[in-house]
């Protein structure tokens, strides 16, 4: 019979595997992966930013750039709100909510996806689709 009483916290994926973790540990560990996950989601801004500025008209490469800035930024800023506005509806923060949430996120990745594949240039170079009317030597 286990002990309520225990300072440590039985965490384990499985109810047969029981792994004792300080309440202490676990919250330095979590923590902890939340800051290298803060700092490494940057290391992809400067290879996007990069390809924005290299496959945009010369001519265009500043609306590309502003445009390439306010959607990410955008989506940083609304993102939360629709989030918050989506649980309040959907009662507070139940399993349903949260999925909900959840679904959303999805949906907009899927419609993201969408937009790439509607939207991008065909002929840019290193592309693996080939523009109309292209001869397969100039790939």
């Amino acid at each position: 019979m286990e002990n309520d009483q225990s300072p440590h916290r039985q965490v384990s994926p499985s109810p047969r595997l029981r792994v004792p973790v300080s309440p202490r540990l676990l919250l330095f560990l979590i923590t902890g992966l939340v800051l290298l996950y803060g700092l490494l989601i940057w290391l992809d801004s400067s290879s996007l930013t990069a390809g924005a500025a290299g496959s945009a008209d010369p001519e265009r490469r500043g609306a590309t750039l502003a445009l390439h800035s306010m959607a990410g930024y955008a989506g940083g800023a609304v993102g939360p709100i629709v989030i918050g506005w989506i649980l309040d509806l959907s009662g507070g923060m139940s399993p349903m909510g949260w999925g909900l949430a959840f679904l959303h996120v999805a949906v907009i990745a899927l419609l993201g996806q969408v937009a790439f594949v509607l939207l991008g240039p065909r002929d840019l170079v290193g592309d693996r689709r080939r523009a109309p009317g292209r001869s397969a030597d100039r790939a």
